[in-house]
């Protein structure tokens, strides 16, 4: 049965009053579909008809022969995890089978039809994604999520996922929610549409439309108190008796609106038989989706004069519509389920709980909801149901949920210590799932009460909340390590320990003293096994971090499948610190997929260097400002300058020289009160790495220098590598040799090659760079030769121009062209001007003039595509490029199907000439 809105004035093909320029956009989105998918977020306040409006579009869609999937947030589902998700698939889940056996474990066990081990959530998404694809090859979907603010966060996520892919498909996402929400579902960069009041005209009109037999006074005192909201404007005057409608008898002193717009749908819901009444609170507290019908029917049945036929009489006063193919109970609105469930005497509401609790046997997450609001005061039993719901939402990335359960069963827990514990872990789960504003509330009211805590998780919660939220790390500092020296050793350490020794760690690396690190190194065997791993890849990597990449390839292949996710951290650093993050690329894309916010986000921040080392600068860019969004949108301040830093390499890296300034004022400011020298460092890598570019090397020797002069590595400098090559580099064009080569062979006594192949490259570009000419050549030579250069191309470009300058200087122009081509193609591709200009300038010395039209096809290129051409242009088949990238063949092709047409050419047997296009100068 369709559900009509709230504003529903549709008259034949007559367009709803008002709402021309909302449904203009809808209609061109639903009949655009074909050449484009599309998504738009509808936002107003309750009633203003958002819902009218998605309704109008389902309607038209249908008319288009579009395939609807629809979901309904609602707040008694808001921490249930993919509830919202179950809701929109359930018309396709008769087709999981046809999905690969891993995404059907997935999605089956994301909806509790199978047991086992937590969920992927990429592969929940990608199943999702997979299912609703195959729905569009058959015919368009439209995709309608009403209410979002309620749906529950693991939803939301893969719901985000689908929408940052609609546009690749036949499918249109419509998503509808009030002003204000705030929740997992991330629609940046979705197009929103203000859904307004409407003006008084549009009001008047619409009015008339519905109630047109008001009299004059009745219409300018709904008109007064409505307000422009069309669900007033309809309901208002319905409630009125005739007499009143028709302005013959006097009005109320108030007319209902807002909370008092509920009392409306309370009049109606009074008048009901008393099983109907019943039956619709059940319907509100079980909340909605397909399936509701056969909870409430089944927990209804203990209850006195209820039959079969109850809700009959809600549905026929227009509250409620049933949909008996998906057995699912649909409300008016949602302040109809408000009222129903505000207006039931507490005992009554209780009892609704209970009985759904004893059917949901096989849903222990919902029953463990129900259970803890059938409570009537503390009640350990259902507490502890809500902490093993909580523990199942971690398991599947529900952070938000968990804390949720948490800080509900501390309210019932009886015994102290037991709330005190709960409220604490609470905390912590709060602040990994980025509600830095829940974990305030739950700490703030264990100290208020004086629990019992102990002082372990006291201090590890205080810790997370100061990290994050107020950067005071030097608090963190205090309040974590006054506590790590009671912690007995234990072969089965309490995941406490292992929460204390991470935060402690990271406040380590960002206070960058050396004098800091001295509690960690005494507790490194209180903890997990991957706390010292992590320790010797991060703390002094140039003293220990030289064995960290085979440990940590073995710890991977002896990973247990169930691994609690938020081990993932320990081995995400170390990968990171040793640059090898995109060398377990799958592995943490499975274990972060079903993680909380801080992990995430820790994720996140590692694969936007990554991205960076490996010449993906635009995405870098795209992770920045996405991840700035979603940190300042959680409070998490520290994360939106570790952020901003993001967009610093960049634009150090292009000569954004004025962008660069007001990333690094606003990360300096932040950092220099709280004594951040890792961030102030950064900001000090960036400046020199903008001075490198634009060939200010005394500049860049003046920043360099005093992180690191030149011959030393300071003890317990994580990040000493990132700045070596730009050190070496300020020394030799400033005249520094000296200093250079001993900086260089500090390096070598460090044995920096051995901690990585990109330390490796690092140090034999700076070895070539400082050399003496008669070994400079060799040194060059060797650097580029090394395996995998080409992963690191800003790197190998740099040494690729040193090497044609030192070749030009030594009059061998033909092989200077040589590499100064590649540079010069590789800073192209990065979208560098100053260092492409650099090495353009080189090249015309030696008499070749780069042409134009290669300047426009080698900017389109990424440097990945631009490796794949070259590899090509060589004459190695897919496979072969395949296998040394760690590529399939498909996708290799699928890349030169795309360079094709960026370098102008249509075979594989042009590129050689497209790549050397240059032109002889005359």
């Amino acid at each position: 049965m369709r559900r009509q809105g709230p504003a529903e004035v549709q008259s034949g093909d007559t367009a709803m009053i008002g709402r021309a320029a909302e449904v203009a956009l809808l209609s061109s989105a639903i009949r655009g579909v074909r050449e484009t998918g599309a998504a738009l977020l509808l936002r107003g306040d309750p009633g203003v008809g958002k819902t009218a409006l998605l309704d109008w579009a389902e309607e038209y869609a249908r008319q288009a022969d579009f395939r609807v999937l629809r979901a309904v947030g609602v707040e008694p589902e808001s921490e249930l995890a993919f509830a919202a998700l179950h809701q929109v698939l359930y018309p396709l889940l008769d087709q999981v089978e046809s999905l690969p056996p891993v995404q059907q474990a997935a999605l089956n066990r994301a909806f509790g039809a199978d047991d086992g081990a937590a969920p992927d959530r990429f592969a929940i998404s990608a199943a999702a994604l997979a299912l609703v694809r195959q729905a569009a090859e058959t015919q368009p979907v439209l995709l309608v999520v009403d209410d979002a603010q309620w749906i529950d966060a693991s939803s939301a996520q893969v719901l985000g996922f689908i929408q940052r892919r609609v546009c690749t498909l036949p499918v249109v996402l419509l998503t509808a929610a009030r002003v204000g929400w705030r929740n997992a579902l991330d629609l940046a960069g979705v197009r929103t549409v203000e859904v307004a009041p409407l003006t008084h005209p549009e009001s008047a009109a619409l009015l008339a439309r519905v109630h047109p037999d008001l009299g004059p006074a009745t219409v300018q005192r709904v008109l007064t108190e409505a307000a422009g909201n069309p669900l007033a404007l309809v309901e208002m005057p319905a409630r009125l008796n005739q007499r009143q409608q028709r302005g013959i008898d006097p009005l109320p002193s108030s007319l209902p609106l807002g909370e008092r717009l509920e009392e409306i749908f309370a009049g109606r819901i009074r008048s009901l038989p008393e099983a109907a009444r019943h039956g619709l609170l059940l319907a509100a507290l079980a909340g909605s989706g397909a399936g509701g019908l056969r909870t409430v029917r089944a927990a209804a049945h203990g209850w006195e004069g209820w039959d079969e036929q109850a809700l009959q009489a809600a549905e026929a006063s227009g509250l409620i519509t049933i949909d008996p193919e998906r057995e699912e109970i649909v409300f008016r609105h949602p302040l109809v389920r408000s009222s129903v469930v505000r207006m039931t005497p507490p005992g009554v509401r209780r009892a609704g709980h209970r009985a759904l609790a004893e059917v949901l046997v096989t849903d222990p997450r919902r029953q463990a909801w129900h259970l803890a609001d059938a409570a009537d005061g503390l009640d350990e039993s259902a507490a502890q149901a809500l902490e093993h719901a909580a523990a199942s939402a971690l398991n599947c990335g529900g952070a938000a949920e968990a804390a949720a359960a948490l800080s509900r069963a501390a309210d019932l827990s009886p015994d102290p210590r037991s709330r005190a514990r709960r409220l604490v872990e609470g905390a912590i789960v709060a602040v990994h799932g980025g509600r830095m504003d829940v974990a305030e509330r739950l700490l703030q009211t264990c100290e208020g009460e004086a629990l019992p805590v102990d002082p372990m998780r006291r201090a590890t919660a205080a810790a997370f909340l100061m990290f994050h939220r107020d950067g005071d790390l030097e608090g963190v500092h205090r309040t974590v390590a006054s506590v790590l020296d009671g912690i007995p050793e234990s072969e089965q350490p309490d995941p406490i320990v292992d929460d204390a020794l991470f935060v402690l760690m990271r406040a380590c690396l960002s206070l960058g003293r050396a004098d800091l690190w001295e509690p960690i190194s005494r507790a490194l065997d209180k903890g997990s096994p991957y706390v010292r791993l992590c320790y010797d890849a991060t703390a002094d990597p140039a003293r220990t971090a030289h064995t960290v990449a085979e440990r940590l390839r073995a710890t991977i292949a002896d990973l247990p499948s169930d691994l609690p996710p938020w081990q993932a951290r320990w081995l995400i650093l170390a990968a990171v610190h040793i640059d090898a993050f995109s060398d377990f690329a799958d592995v943490w894309r499975g274990l972060t997929s079903r993680s909380a916010y801080a992990i995430q986000q820790m994720a996140a921040a590692s694969s936007f260097y990554d991205a960076y080392l490996h010449g993906r600068w635009d995405e870098v860019e795209a992770i920045a400002e996405e991840g700035i969004e979603r940190a300042r949108i959680n409070g998490d301040r520290f994360q939106v300058h570790v952020m901003h830093y993001a967009a610093a390499l960049v634009s150090a890296g292009r000569g954004n020289d004025g962008r660069l300034a007001v990333l690094n004022t606003e990360i300096a400011d932040w950092a220099r009160p709280r004594r951040l020298n890792l961030l102030l460092g950064l900001v000090a890598e960036t400046n020199a790495r903008a001075a490198v570019t634009r060939g200010a090397y005394e500049e860049a020797y003046a920043h360099l220098s005093a992180l690191t002069p030149p011959g030393v590595l300071p003890p317990f400098f994580p990040y000493f590598h990132r700045i070596f090559l730009d050190l070496v580099e300020a020394c030799v064009r400033t005249g520094r040799i000296t200093e250079a080569r001993a900086h260089m062979t500090v390096g070598q006594q460090a044995r920096m090659d051995a901690i990585s192949p990109h330390h490796a490259l690092i140090l034999a570009g700076s070895a070539a760079l400082a050399a003496e000419d008669e070994s400079a050549d060799q040194l060059f030579q060797y650097a580029l030769e090394l395996p995998h250069a080409e992963q690191w191309p800003f790197e190998q470009a740099r040494i690729q121009l040193a090497y044609g300058q030192w070749l030009r200087r030594r009059h061998d122009r033909s092989q200077a062209r040589i590499h100064l081509r590649r540079a010069l193609t590789t800073f192209r591709c990065l979208k560098t001007e100053p260092w492409a200009k650099r090495a353009a300038e080189e090249l015309r010395v030696t008499g070749v003039a780069p042409g134009a039209d290669l300047a426009e096809g080698m900017s389109a290129l990424t440097a990945h595509e631009l490796r794949i051409a070259e590899l090509a242009a060589q004459g190695m088949t897919n496979k072969e490029i395949g296998r040394q990238l760690h590529l399939s063949p498909r996708t290799v092709g699928a890349h030169l199907y795309k360079i094709f047409p960026k370098l102008g050419i249509a075979s594989r047997g042009a590129l050689r000439d497209a790549l050397a296009g240059e032109v002889e100068s005359r």
